[in-house]
């Protein structure tokens, strides 16, 4: 959204403020708390490097430019100064507070463009000056709907009292604009504002009402009563569709037996888009009222409905309801897989549940569905099952990305021995060519890693088709590297060092190499012990290590190889440039 100004500026930085929505009723789960893990790269952590972040700075001189700027008669500048001000709060840059006045006089001019306007209390706003909520009051009533929009939602945030009576006019005068009444409903809702209440309920159940502004005040008046409502809506549900939304908005949080009843005639409603909400209450309020629907809820079409079938399964769990969920693995719907991927996980503590869960992934991980194979291998990767090590094997074939991936890094979470022939294979049959990118490419740098883990020396023999420069494959090539340092720990190769260390001191030509690249090659230098090699790698650092990965591992290297250990640069300041207005300086 943009403000047509008129002025020979472009808005920069121009940001709204979302608007404080309040969901009534709750359409997504609330993912169970399981300590399950996700694939990664070791070799990103091993060695760690703990690198100092390097501090930003403004430029020097900043805020007493912005400062006095707000002084300035001319307009471009002017709002320059405020949207500079508030882009350098919002990414934290202290002392911007110092300003808080001279926005505030700006404020105070009554022939100030509008988009000056917008600017100055965008900055007060995200400054937090709640101190300025007088003038920011004033200048809201004075400003379009789209200033209203960003002033009024920080209102709600401060608490401050004369917009609440404001809000509430708003609802009593027939003539206040639509977008106007919905910020009133949405500020009258988050301040808890029960006056109010009979004003939104009339707005609610008032058919000649536009939509979004009748579910905006049933959502309101429903946050703030809890109850009591129940009657209203239930002359709402027999007729259209946003009635019955504007019914369930109304019930809100309600757990009295009238609310219950409406909810469970709406819970069976032929449309997914009003059964969900209903079903999600119920659950809310307790699990074993929507046991009569769990089971038809667990093959609904709707994702939703599916997850609200689930969720009550989870609440009311027992042996006989373990295969229904494992059979949710598969599910089409990400967010329902996984929640019951992480169900699992956590029933997987109870010593009468483990062994049946176990089995159940088991069965999963068979079967030909990738979905189910990728939830599985997770699951019984995360509950170290290594009896699931050889199917995985079988799955570095799949045609799904998830899986192929997913298997790789299962194998090397595993650490299965037996498994080594078909990881082995399987690299060298992707050595003779070049494995896809991105997904090849990943599961041979997880593949890499499995072999290091497992002491796994063939590994060695593809090792140096991935040493050459390839910037399209980084995870395989930077996996390759690390896992020759694993194997070879100890071991100088002295052909292998020097052309690693070509990979480290490749960086002048016309495209680098890649930095994990040169980060684990020299890793790999360190670890196989090639004292050829220490002399190059301190040539190319110099006498002290800057804040970088690569240098922190060509530190890390020259340590292992020689005892010394480089000391770090002082930690520079980077000076953040690019704002709408900044100081000049010889160096830009």
């Amino acid at each position: 959204m943009m403000i047509s100004t008129g002025l020979p500026f472009l808005f920069h930085g121009h940001r709204i403020f979302a608007l404080i929505l309040v969901a009534i009723v709750m359409w997504e789960t609330t993912p169970l708390a399981a300590q399950d893990i996700q694939p990664t790269y070791l070799m990103v952590s091993d060695p760690e490097f703990n690198v100092p972040v390097v501090p930003s700075v403004l430029p020097e001189g900043a805020i007493s430019l912005w400062q006095n700027t707000l002084r300035s008669s001319e307009p471009e500048l002017v709002k320059a100064a405020a949207d500079s001000i508030a882009e350098a709060h919002a990414q934290g840059f202290p002392g911007l507070e110092v300003c808080a006045p001279e926005l505030v006089k700006v404020l105070q001019f009554s022939d100030q463009h509008p988009v000056v306007i917008y600017a100055v209390c965008r900055a007060l706003i995200e400054l937090g000056e709640s101190e300025a909520a007088d003038q920011l009051f004033q200048a809201s009533q004075k400003g379009d709907t789209q200033l209203r929009m960003l002033i009024e939602p920080a209102f709600v945030k401060w608490g401050y009292r004369p917009a609440i009576d404001l809000w509430i006019k708003r609802l009593e005068d027939s003539n206040t604009r639509r977008r106007d009444l919905i910020l009133a409903c949405e500020g009258l809702s988050v301040t808890q504002t029960a006056t109010a209440v009979p004003l939104l309920v009339d707005i609610a159940v008032d058919r000649i009402r536009p939509s979004d502004l009748r579910l905006s005040a049933a959502r309101a008046a429903g946050s703030i009563a809890n109850e009591g409502l129940t009657d209203k809506a239930a002359t709402l549900v027999e007729s259209t569709d946003i009635d019955i939304y504007c019914a369930l908005a109304l019930i809100g949080r309600d757990s009295g037996d009238d609310a219950q009843n409406l909810l469970t005639r709406l819970a069976s409603h032929p449309n997914p888009a009003i059964a969900a909400p209903p079903l999600r209450s119920l659950l809310n309020i307790a699990p074993v009222l929507v046991s009569p629907f769990a089971e038809d809820a667990l093959v609904s079409s709707d994702p939703k409905i599916r997850q609200c079938g689930l969720d009550a399964y989870i609440a009311l769990i027992n042996e006989e309801r373990l295969p229904v969920i494992a059979g949710l693995l598969n599910d089409p719907h990400p967010n329902v897989r996984m929640s019951a991927r992480r169900a699992l996980y956590a029933f997987s503590d109870n010593h009468a549940y483990r062994e049946r869960i176990l089995e159940l992934a088991m069965s999963q991980l068979l079967s030909e569905e990738w979905r189910a194979q990728e939830q599985a291998t997770v699951l019984l990767v995360a509950l170290d099952h290594k009896p699931a090590a050889l199917r995985l094997v079988e799955l570095l074939r799949s045609e799904r990305p998830e899986v192929l991936v997913t298997s790789a890094w299962g194998l090397r979470m595993l650490a299965v021995p037996e498994t080594a022939d078909g990881i082995v294979k399987k690299i060298k049959r992707e050595s003779i060519g070049k494995p896809s990118v991105p997904y090849g490419d990943m599961q041979i740098g997880h593949l890499f890693e499995a072999c290091a883990i497992l002491g796994e020396k063939r590994a060695l023999e593809s090792i140096p088709k991935y040493i050459p420069k390839d910037i399209t494959r980084e995870k395989s090539r930077s996996a390759a590297i690390w896992a020759a340092g694993k194997l070879i720990d100890g071991e100088p190769n002295e052909k292998l060092a020097s052309a690693l260390m070509e990979r480290v001191k490749d960086i002048n030509g016309t495209v680098e190499e890649l930095r994990l690249v040169r980060q684990m090659s020299a890793v790999t230098i360190g670890r196989m012990h090639a004292d050829s090699q220490l002399e190059p790698l301190k040539d190319f650092v110099g006498d002290e290590l800057h804040l970088d990965r690569v240098d922190y591992a060509i530190g890390w290297a020259i340590e292992k190889l020689s005892g010394e250990r480089l000391p770090v640069a002082s930690i520079p300041e980077l000076v953040r440039k690019g704002w709408p207005l900044q100081p000049f300086s010889n160096s830009q």
